[in-house]
């Protein structure tokens, strides 16, 4: 009689479209008796008369009630960012833990409690928003398991050198730039993603302890990009991962496919990745006809069955919002950024160039 049920609701709640106005999530539907009545099950439900659509209030509760009981349903890209921070999971922790000895500097107190929880996990998924303090607390879920390999974007591995050297002052670091490696040895390797495949054979005889993977919702082509591919090799050589992205889902619930299996918690195996994409997307097979070939081509369609990804990450998936943690942070926080320049002629130049334009202008002494 239950599966009996459930196969209904799946059937009926397919014919819904939820998306969002901000401040409730809208349920349109067309009429059907049998829906209705499955409708009015929502927490908190109210029939909004003039746009003909179903409300409820827009909370992490009631968008995870909204899944469960529509799984099938349509989403909305209005809903798609909502989804993306609410409708995965948060991890509990509470903020009266203790300030790590080993890291040099102060953490606010929801960074404590973020820390002692990662330090607990041998493989997590950071994804807190941007500018919330990620770096700082995978420097301490690290600290203790050196050597340790970051890899992120080129733009920010001076930044992670900074933010490790403020944490760590008496470890030693090395940024690896090139795509000719040289046998290197520090408590902390940086290298981005563009040359990361270069140096994997070098890496590997590093005998790294934990790997921390920034904005990883880059490795999300895992099937065509090489860094992506170097990325998870590594990941399964090292016995503790961090992935660390505001953004785990980009689009579609495949995005956080090579996560997980960075992460050691789904593998590559095709089976289990089609299984992945069809639990957790409306996505379908079809046949196409590339240069006289026919060919069976994935379509990916839109996320369902979002609360039960919730529920298979939460174990190992952290987030913070900066909303929640706005009475904590400090109205502004500067820092000064050193940048290596590998063209130091042409920086010299343009200086140049600028202070005789305005020495021509008698505006130099004015500005300086």
């Amino acid at each position: 009689m239950y599966r009996i049920e459930a196969i209904e609701r799946q059937s009926l709640s397919s014919l819904c479209t939820l998306s969002s106005d901000g401040e409730s999530i809208v349920v349109s539907s067309p009429y059907q008796p049998d829906l209705v009545a499955l409708l009015r099950t929502l927490p908190d439900r109210r029939w909004d008369k003039e746009s003909k659509v179903w409300r409820t209030p827009m909370s992490e509760h009631h968008l995870g009630e909204v899944l469960r009981i529509l799984p099938d349903a349509q989403v909305d890209d209005s809903l798609t960012s909502v989804m993306h921070t609410q409708a995965i999971a948060r991890s509990d922790v509470t903020d009266d833990d203790p300030q790590p000895e080993d890291i040099a500097v102060s953490l606010y107190p929801f960074q404590r409690a973020d820390v002692a929880w990662l330090r607990t996990k041998s493989h997590a998924l950071l994804a807190s928003d941007m500018g919330v303090g990620k770096s700082v607390e995978g420097i301490a879920w690290a600290s203790q398991y050196l050597p340790c390999l970051v890899v992120s974007p080129a733009v920010v591995k001076y930044v992670w050198e900074f933010e490790i050297i403020r944490a760590r002052p008496n470890d030693s670091v090395a940024v690896l730039a090139g795509r000719t490696p040289t046998e290197i040895r520090a408590d902390w390797l940086i290298i981005n993603y563009q040359i990361l495949a270069d140096w994997l054979p070098m890496l590997k005889t590093t005998g790294c302890k934990s790997l921390i993977v920034d904005e990883a919702q880059m490795i999300r082509n895992l099937g065509k990009a090489q860094f992506a591919k170097a990325t998870v090799n590594i990941a399964g050589r090292t016995s503790r991962v961090l992935c660390v992205t505001g953004t785990p889902i980009v689009n579609s619930p495949k995005d956080l496919w090579p996560i997980l299996v960075a992460l050691k918690k789904r593998t590559r195996h095709p089976t289990e990745f089609y299984g992945f994409i069809s639990q957790y997307t409306h996505s379908r097979f079809e046949i196409i006809k590339v240069r006289g070939e026919h060919r069976k081509v994935l379509k990916l369609g839109p996320a369902k069955n979002l609360h039960l990804l919730r529920q298979e990450v939460a174990p190992y998936y952290l987030r913070r919002t900066k909303a929640e943690v706005l009475k904590d942070l400090p109205a502004k926080v500067y820092q000064n950024i050193l940048v290596d320049l590998d063209n130091w002629r042409d920086y010299e130049a343009a200086q140049t160039g600028v202070l005789e334009y305005l020495a021509e202008r008698n505006l130099k002494n004015d500005i300086l």
